[in-house]
């Protein structure tokens, strides 16, 4: 099934149950999955983004909490975050992916 999502309004908070990424970026063994795959994340503080990330915040980006791993085909996946509706909104996107599915802090764009 494929569900829509609101835009994130700069006033809106993150909700509970926090932030999700979903893609069609390749598996751990290399290859690209018939369906997508999701994995929970969180926004990290700008703080602790520009101690992994210089700069990210005058170029638009913000970071995610989380260890992941989003691989080549991630790239322009939806971050959607709870904001109390029912599908929850669009906050960024994917914006760096590791060809290597490591899994470490990423990089969104808003």
């Amino acid at each position: 099934e494929v569900y829509s999502v609101c835009l994130f309004k700069e006033n809106m908070k993150i909700g509970r149950w926090g932030c999700d990424v979903y893609g069609f970026g390749k598996d751990e063994t290399g290859a690209f999955p018939e369906k997508y795959r999701y994995t929970g994340d969180k926004v990290a503080t700008d703080g602790d983004c520009e101690k992994i990330f210089a700069n990210h915040k005058a170029a638009g980006y913000f970071c995610g909490k989380e260890d992941r791993a989003y691989c080549d085909g991630d790239e322009g996946a939806p971050f959607t975050c709870d904001d109390g509706g029912e599908y929850g909104s669009l906050y960024g996107i994917v914006a760096r992916k590791e060809s290597a599915c490591t899994k470490k802090k990423n990089i969104f764009v808003k």
